[in-house]
């Protein structure tokens, strides 16, 4: 699954090297390759599912960064999904994005 996402953060910093960030991420998909096996010999091909997935999400992000005295700073966050992203034709389950993110950076 491949998302455009649109984070909405409020950051709070600890201290000089630690900052907390919270708010709703908003993503827009993009599109969604399956891989599926289609012979008995084995042959797989990806296949364009994307029109089986509601195309807006939306969810709550949650994260923590460390800028260290070099200007380089790292970060985790995780996203809880929060609305239903498959359409009920595709699959009788409730399917929601969790998305876990890291990131690096230089400060300039």
């Amino acid at each position: 699954m491949h998302y455009l996402q649109f984070p909405i953060l409020g950051k709070y910093s600890i201290n000089e090297s630690i900052s907390v960030e919270a708010g709703p991420v908003f993503g827009y998909l993009l599109f969604v390759k399956y891989e599926a096996t289609l012979t008995s010999e084995g042959l797989r091909e990806r296949i364009d599912v994307t029109d089986s997935f509601k195309p807006i999400d939306i969810a709550l992000g949650m994260g923590v960064s460390f800028k260290l005295k070099s200007k380089l700073f790292f970060g985790l966050r995780y996203n809880f999904g929060h609305t239903e992203i498959n359409d009920k034709d595709f699959n009788s389950s409730k399917l929601q994005s969790n998305i876990f993110q890291a990131s690096e950076g230089y400060f300039f």
